[in-house]
This record gives structure tokens, sequence and C-alpha cells, in this order.
């Protein structure tokens, strides 16, 4: 594979060969993604090399709320918070969805994308945002790559469901900025 770039979706993307092997990401990423953009719901990216589509991301604004988490948990997160600082929510950034080409999956391209938002969200963000935060599908292979990415998870009562909230915390990556 040759050079990664990132670009923002637009109507003049070329998406019919692009297959994840999961059909509610495909449709997401060929039916909704640009209409959801066009109502500035989310943002989609591209991850392309060489011109061809690999994989792709949407991000939307998000919060982690006192009543997403489980109380030892939330406790936990609030330690991590100044006393003057602590809230009943905390901004965040959701990856909404995460589709990688069938073929070069497991290639590290999940990786770079999870990456790319802890570094743009966190270090270089344009605006306060403590907390990525994902509803990752209830599966082995899904819940292993975002906990190797370091996420946790928010609550346990979750465990049944389709997805599960888990959440980053950008403080870990962050350089906290000093002076007057």
């Amino acid at each position: 594979m040759g050079a990664l770039s990132i670009e923002k979706l637009t109507s003049g993307h070329d998406l019919s060969s692009f297959d994840c092997d999961d059909d509610d990401l495909n449709e997401f990423i060929k039916v909704d993604a640009l209409h959801y953009q066009e109502h500035l719901l989310t943002t989609t990216y591209l991850l392309l090399t060489e011109g061809e589509i690999i994989a792709f991301f949407s991000l939307h604004n998000d919060r982690i709320h006192v009543d997403d988490a489980d109380r030892k948990k939330w406790n936990r997160l609030g330690r991590k918070i100044p006393n003057l600082k602590r809230r009943s929510s905390y901004p965040a950034v959701k990856i909404g969805r995460l589709g990688v080409k069938k073929g070069i999956q497991r290639g590290g391209y999940g990786t770079k994308i999870t990456d790319y938002v802890k570094i743009n969200m966190g270090v270089n963000s344009p605006c306060g945002c403590r907390f990525i935060t994902v509803d990752a599908y209830n599966n082995q292979r899904a819940l292993s790559f975002y906990t190797k990415m370091g996420f946790e998870f928010l609550r346990e009562s979750d465990d049944g469901d389709k997805t599960r909230l888990m959440y980053y915390d950008l403080k870990q990556i962050s350089n906290p900025v000093h002076g007057g």
C-alpha cells in the first residue's frame, strides 16, 4: 500500500466498490453518510491510498453524562478531574461508524484511524474535548479492538445489548497548557 491520506467525504467520491463485509456499515457509507453530513449530524472521513478508499470513519459531538455510567465507573472517572471542574457531563466526540475494506482488515488501519482521532481531538483539538466515545458492536472482535486501543466500558448494564458504550480519556495523551 502507498501513502495514506484522509479526506472528508464528498459527493464526488466513488463508493460503489467499497465493501467492509458489514451490511449496516456499507449501507451507512453508501446511502446515509452524506445525508447525515448535509444536516450537520456527523462528518465522515475516508482513509485512502493511491486514490482508493480503504476505510472510513464518522465523528460527531457527544458527551458522557452521569446517567450513562455505572456509579462506580462515574466516581472513578470523576477522580481524574479536579474538584472545581467536576460536572454532571463532560464533552466528548463519538466515533459513530468505522469500517475497513474487506481483505485488508486486521492490517492496522482501524488503529491508524483511532490514533488519528485521539491526536486530533486530544492534542490538536480546536475545542474542549475530554473523551472519545464509541458504541462498539457487542462482539469479541470489536470489543477486543477498542479495549486494545485503551477504551473502557462505561457501564456493565449494557453487556447483553447490541452495542456497548465505551470511552477513552484524552487526558492520557494531551499536553496540558501551563502559563498565564
